[in-house]
């Protein structure tokens, strides 16, 4: 049984990759907290690396999301060489492009107008592991939000608004937003495993959708109307003004574009979003349900 490290272990990802692994691979949970943690990597193929520090709804030292996202990458890989792993895995992030206008292919640009040091500093990781000059394998996978059973923060708020009666103010919202559902990424992880992919490559679900279908999915899902109307125009711009990032989230664009990736791995996603949503809201009922009893 091949031996696979990774990261993150009690996080949404390292979790969904755990349960979806366990008995295909021989799985070890790496904890790499500090830059001196030191790992054993006896007899590890491959490493996962999905632990980081992402967007924190409380303001954040810039200084730590460069010791969480470049910092530690950089130590792990260090070690991975040293201990003759064949491959890296590096799970990065759309927000490598800053402020590029969307879509967002291999070839944009990262285009930083306002600070964000979580996406600077997950491309900082991502041009030192490009820059090694070893034998091992590098592989960095850019994604979008990640949703599916287990998920937490901002895509949680939103089911849970979902699943009130109240009507929602997304209707008519014709933005392009990538997301990924989690049985997709960890499709095209065993993917990259068993081919020992090497390059950096885009991933999402396919198209990208609308906040107002990624609503009206939930709320069909959870068996609920999608009671939907639009804000007016006035409104939005108030937000904007007053809440631009809020806004942006919304309204904006933020769509991946990976054809290209696709094309060159002649690779497709197993799963659709709505197989996605409803998995997710499934999973979202049966725990609402348990917390009731």
């Amino acid at each position: 049984m091949r031996r696979i490290g990774f990261t993150g272990p009690s996080g949404f990802l390292g979790t969904q990759f755990q349960k979806s692994f366990e008995g295909k691979y021989d799985l070890l949970p790496l904890s790499v907290r500090y830059t001196d943690s030191k790992v054993n990597l006896e007899g590890v193929e491959a490493i996962i690396h999905f632990a980081g520090l992402a967007h924190q709804k409380e303001r954040q030292n810039p200084e730590k999301y460069f010791q969480a996202n470049y910092a530690l990458t950089k130590s792990l890989a260090d070690q991975a060489i040293n201990q003759s792993v064949r491959q890296f895995i590096f799970i990065s992030t759309v927000k490598v492009f800053g402020d590029a206008p969307s879509p967002l292919s291999l070839e944009t640009e990262p285009k930083f107008e306002s600070p964000d040091p979580y996406g600077e500093s997950k491309l900082k990781a991502e041009n030192y592991l490009n820059a090694l000059n070893s034998d091992m394998g590098i592989n960095i996978i850019r994604i979008p939000l990640v949703y599916g059973a287990g998920v937490k923060a901002n895509m949680l708020n939103l089911i849970k608004l979902c699943d009130s009666i109240m009507p929602l103010p997304f209707a008519k919202i014709r933005n392009k937003r990538s997301l990924l559902y989690s049985k997709n990424l960890m499709a095209f992880l065993e993917y990259s495993i068993e081919n020992m992919s090497i390059g950096t490559f885009h991933l999402s679900d396919m198209p990208a959708i609308s906040t107002s279908e990624l609503v009206r999915a939930i709320r069909t899902s959870l068996n609920r109307s999608p009671n939907l109307f639009a804000l007016p125009v006035m409104i939005q711009w108030v937000i904007k003004k007053l809440q631009p990032h809020k806004f942006d989230k919304l309204f904006g664009n933020l769509e991946l574009n990976v054809e290209a990736s696709f094309k060159m791995l002649n690779y497709s996603n197993p799963y659709s979003f709505e197989e996605g949503v409803d998995e997710m809201t499934t999973w979202y009922l049966k725990q609402k349900n348990e917390s009731i009893d």
